[in-house]
């Protein structure tokens, strides 16, 4: 149930720069700069800064050894620069520092690339240790994730040309007070207004808010993804559930062209779906948000009449995979599949009823061995529930069993350089969101028709 950045918080290289004083503004010449964030396996990371310039710039002058960016990370509330624990919990450094540049050129606004114009794009080196670059920290505390203030400074250290008469220009200046806009990748286009009011006989009224995602619309009817987010990502603000995992992959390709075009939903509670009334995480498999969950999906549907509605998918990780155990269990016959994913629904909390209730609802399990957070190879989870279902007799079971979590898109490394970079065990959904599950507990492959499908490829198939 941690985030997906509760663990990303390795040293990053301190180099020393003279910090802006407070108020500063830019240098004439340099207007403000608009900063990027897009979502990716171990969460947010502003990949990309865009410069504003009061005058076009010849392409041909930009370099990315003529720029300098320093951040400060800094906790919201207090101003201050965050101090965070090394990897070994033994140590804390400042969170500052320069971010290391991949490239640089001339752009329009939206950071693609020109031959000239008043736009700059700085492109940054990201990956799961690059610490600056996370606009969200995890706080251990009260088991959070929360934004911190992403302070950049960037300097031009060498001089560009004026695309109009060649001038050189040298000396620019941006500064954090010079920040005009931040957009999220993906997830600006969530509609993220959502609201659900409900009341409930036991626990009164209740409030949640969602973000939405809706495909062209064509005349068609298409099928409705549900995520359901874990512990670190509840509160009041939705883009917390859309990049603390990166949701954003469920409304592009290639999971939307599977689908041929899928509406979205992501319900955010605003503590944790475990919490049942008394606790922050039940003892018995109950839920609070249970029953204002279930108002809200199916408001969601009768406002959405372009959606199948025998084709509804439920899933989330961790405490989100808890929850949609509940849901399956609580609503059997609404939802055409379901993709738990290091599900936190203890197996003693199913009753054999409610085994034989779910045996014919499609589900495809997610669960690495290496998870010490929802440690199923120590029993009591999934597996255990895997197990009764085949017994009951569950045609349409599965379940991906990963021995770690680690990439696989052979670009990140551990240090040596060469071993693929391992993620915490609990991680499992950075499988599911790349669609990257294609093999069941024995390690076949699954099929359809004859044909080897991935997850998505399967969820897709499946219907009411």
């Amino acid at each position: 149930m941690l985030s997906s950045l509760a663990i990303a918080t390795c040293a990053a290289c301190i180099v020393s720069c003279a910090k802006p004083a407070a108020g500063e503004k830019a240098t004439p010449g340099a207007v403000g700069y608009k900063v990027i964030i897009a979502g990716h396996d171990w969460g947010p990371s502003i990949d990309k800064l865009v410069l504003e310039l009061d005058r076009k710039i010849d392409a041909s002058s930009v370099d990315k050894d003529d720029f300098s960016v320093y951040v400060e990370r800094k906790d919201p509330a207090n101003g201050r620069i965050l101090k965070l624990k090394e990897t070994t919990g033994k140590t804390a450094h400042e969170s500052k520092g320069v971010r290391e540049l991949v490239d640089a050129y001339a752009s329009d606004a939206a950071g693609d690339k020109r031959a000239e114009g008043k736009f700059i794009t700085l492109v940054m080196e990201i990956g799961p240790t690059q610490e600056l670059a996370m606009p969200f920290n995890f706080d251990m505390k009260i088991f959070r994730n929360g934004y911190v203030e992403v302070a950049h400074s960037i300097t031009l250290k060498g001089s560009l040309t004026a695309a109009d008469d060649g001038a050189e220009i040298r000396g620019l200046r941006w500064t954090p007070s010079s920040r005009s806009a931040v957009v999220s990748l993906v997830a600006d286009d969530f509609d993220t207004k959502g609201l659900s009011e409900y009341v409930d006989d036991r626990y009164g009224k209740i409030v949640l808010r969602y973000a939405s995602f809706a495909p062209a619309k064509d005349g068609k009817r298409h099928p409705l993804i549900i995520w359901l987010h874990g512990s670190g990502e509840g509160g009041a603000d939705p883009y917390l559930a859309l990049l603390g995992n990166r949701v954003t992959a469920l409304a592009v390709d290639p999971i939307q062209g599977i689908f041929g075009g899928a509406y979205v939903l992501v319900p955010q509670t605003p503590t944790s779906w475990m919490n049942d009334g008394e606790r922050s995480f039940t003892k018995d498999g109950s839920s609070r948000y249970t029953k204002a969950l279930k108002a809200l999906i199916d408001a969601y549907l009768a406002g959405n009449e372009g959606i199948d509605a025998r084709r509804v998918y439920i899933g989330g990780c961790s405490s989100g995979g808890f929850m949609t155990m509940n849901m399956i269990l609580s609503y059997p016959g609404s939802f055409a599949a379901a993709y738990p994913i290091c599900e936190a629904y203890a197996d003693k909390w199913i009753s054999d009823a409610q085994i034989a209730s779910i045996r014919d609802i499609p589900i495809w399990f997610t669960q690495s061995k290496s998870d010490r957070t929802v440690d199923a190879a120590a029993g009591g989870y999934v597996l255990e529930t895997y197990k009764r279902l085949k017994a009951a007799g569950a045609r349409n079971l599965r379940l991906s069993y990963w021995d770690k979590v680690e990439d696989l898109s052979g670009l990140y490394f551990m240090p040596d350089g060469k071993t693929p970079y391992e993620y915490s065990g609990h991680w499992s959904w950075i499988y599911v969101l790349n669609d990257q599950c294609r093999k069941d507990a024995g390690g076949e492959a699954v099929r359809l028709g004859g044909k080897e499908v991935s997850i998505m490829e399967w969820l897709a198939a499946q219907a009411k």
